[in-house]
């Protein structure tokens, strides 16, 4: 009894954090521009992560990454995956490590990055985190995958917004 009690004590129960994708504004019409911020809640202790977006090419096509949080050590640019043979098919790649290996805690509603697409359709889209094509990890700083949750954006298409986007 007092091994399995030893042994209880040394495992920790980790939340998944959990990424919210929010289109701003949810609608438009084709030429105009959205903006998806990528927020979290529940990051607490993470020593990396990764993970795929995905959307629908024929609706939006990927512009740029216009805002990437500077609460986490190290990621930039670099840690997205944004070739033309990715993100032309609906693909998005994301990775970081922290540099420390020590885990990182963030408040809720962290917004870690924002991507920018083109309307190309009036169609919609649902916007999503995915293991097509990295597979999704999150590990926190005892090494152990937790994985996460996610709630996915979806962008409704339409003929426009007629304000642009506002706040969230």
């Amino acid at each position: 009894m007092l091994w399995a009690g030893l042994l209880l004590s040394q495992l920790s129960l980790s939340a998944q954090p959990t990424f919210t994708l929010t289109p701003l504004p949810e609608s438009g019409a084709p030429g105009e521009t959205v903006q998806v911020e990528v927020s979290v809640d529940d990051f607490a202790d993470i020593v990396s992560m990764q993970f795929s977006i995905n959307w629908d090419p024929a609706v939006l096509q990927y512009q740029s990454l216009p805002f990437i949080t500077t609460d986490l050590a190290g990621f930039n640019q670099s840690n997205f995956g944004t070739s033309a043979n990715l993100v032309d098919n609906g693909k998005l790649t994301v990775s970081w490590l922290d540099p420390a290996v020590s885990g990182v805690t963030l408040p809720n509603g962290t917004l870690l990055f924002t991507i920018e697409f083109t309307v190309q359709s009036s169609d919609g889209t649902d916007i999503v985190i995915s293991d097509d094509p990295s597979v999704i990890e999150v590990t926190d700083a005892n090494g152990q995958d937790i994985g996460l949750n996610f709630v996915p954006g979806a962008f409704n298409g339409g003929s426009g917004s007629g304000g642009g986007g506002g706040g969230g």
